[in-house]
C-alpha cells in the first residue's frame, strides 16, 4: 500500500501521502492516507466528503495548493454547496477567469493557504508527523490520527488562552 513518493527535488521515499484539511480555526477535520502514490487532485472531493460526514458542516470556503487543482473537482465541491474553491497557482488560474481569479475574496481566499502549510510543518517538527512506527495503511492512518488529536489538545489550549485574553 506505501508507494515510491518523489516530489520537488527532494529525497525519493517509500511511504505515505497523508492528506489533511484544516479548519478557519487551525483545527484538523479530516485526514486521509490514500493507497499508493494517489495525486492530490484526486483527493480533494473525498477531503471534503469526509468534513461534511464528520462534522455536518460543508465548508464555505476551500483553498488549496496547485496540486489539487481539477475542474471536475471544482465543479463537484461548488455541486456540493462550497461558495468558493481557490486553487493557487499556474494551474489554477488556467482553470479560471481572469475576472474570478483577481476577485477580491479570491485574492484573499489564496492568500490563506498559507496556514495550511503552516500547520503541516507544526505536524511534522512538533508532533513527528513526518515519522511512523507502524506499518501499513490502516496501521499508519491510526497512528496519524493520534497525533492529530494530540495536536488538538494543544490547538484547544491556545483558543481557550486567546479567548480569555481578549
Amino acid at each position: 500500500e506505501a508507494a515510491y513518493i518523489e516530489k520537488g527535488g527532494r529525497e525519493a521515499v517509500i511511504g505515505y501521502k497523508p492528506q489533511l484539511a484544516r479548519s478557519a480555526q487551525g483545527f484538523v477535520p479530516a485526514l486521509i492516507v490514500p493507497e499508493g502514490n494517489a495525486a492530490d487532485s484526486t483527493q480533494l472531493v473525498p477531503l471534503v466528503q469526509q468534513i461534511q460526514e464528520r462534522t455536518g458542516v460543508t465548508p464555505e470556503d476551500v483553498s488549496t495548493d496547485d496540486g489539487f487543482t481539477s475542474e471536475e473537482g471544482r465543479d463537484k465541491l461548488l455541486a456540493a454547496g462550497v461558495v468558493q474553491v481557490s486553487f493557487s497557482g499556474s494551474n489554477g488560474k488556467k482553470l479560471l477567469s481572469e475576472e474570478v481569479w483577481n476577485d477580491p475574496a479570491y485574492v484573499e481566499a489564496r492568500r490563506q493557504r498559507s496556514a495550511v502549510e503552516s500547520l503541516i510543518f507544526t505536524l511534522k517538527h512538533v508532533f513527528a508527523f513526518g515519522r511512523l512506527r507502524r506499518r501499513g495503511r490502516e496501521e499508519v492512518c491510526a497512528e496519524l490520527l493520534e497525533k492529530v488529536i494530540a495536536y488538538h489538545f494543544s490547538r484547544i489550549q491556545l483558543v481557550r488562552k486567546r479567548k480569555r485574553a481578549a
